[in-house]
């Protein structure tokens, strides 16, 4: 890892991950519920 990526810094990573996957969350539930409202109206 330190040769194909010398500045990677795992703890940043961490972090970024968690908010991406915070964002995808919230994302895919938006997109659920505007799904079932169109199947609805």
């Amino acid at each position: 890892m330190k040769i194909d990526a010398p500045e990677y810094d795992a703890e940043e990573f961490r972090r970024k991950e968690k908010i991406a996957i915070i964002v995808g969350l919230v994302y895919s539930a938006l997109a659920m519920t505007v799904g079932v409202m169109e199947a609805m109206g």
